[in-house]
């Protein structure tokens, strides 16, 4: 039973970046403050998306520090590291980061990505006819 419920909710996720294999796990206590924050800021980015034409590449651009920070927290890794990470790279981080730690996002920050999906879904079938 432990197996099958570390399936769809895994305790720690390895990922091969730069020929190194690292290990996500879920943020530890110390780490939640901080990210909490930085979840309030795309969160409010994504809320601010709702009324202007801002999308996720656009938050993702305007906080890269904060998308850096993340996953030096989540990978114990320095800014410099973190900081020459490619795009690719940086997008599998992130995925396995939110997998994860899964249910601490799906409170904080899935609600209002599902929202936006949604408004844009909206968009793309208006504009369609």
């Amino acid at each position: 039973m432990t197996d099958d419920l570390n399936v769809l909710l895994p305790l720690s996720r390895s990922v091969v970046v730069k020929d190194e294999t690292l290990t996500i796990e879920p943020f530890l206590f110390k780490d939640i403050k901080k990210v909490s924050g930085y979840v309030a800021i795309f969160r409010n980015n994504m809320a601010q998306g709702e009324k202007e034409d801002v999308s996720l590449l656009d938050i993702a651009i305007n906080h890269s520090d904060e998308i850096l920070e993340v996953i030096g927290l989540a990978t114990s890794k320095d800014a410099t590291w973190c900081g020459k990470l490619d795009v690719a790279s940086v997008l599998e981080l992130i995925g396995a980061i939110v997998e994860v730690n899964l249910d601490f996002f799906s409170r904080l920050l899935f609600p209002r990505v599902k929202e936006m999906m949604e408004r844009i879904e909206a968009g793309v079938k208006s504009s369609r006819g």
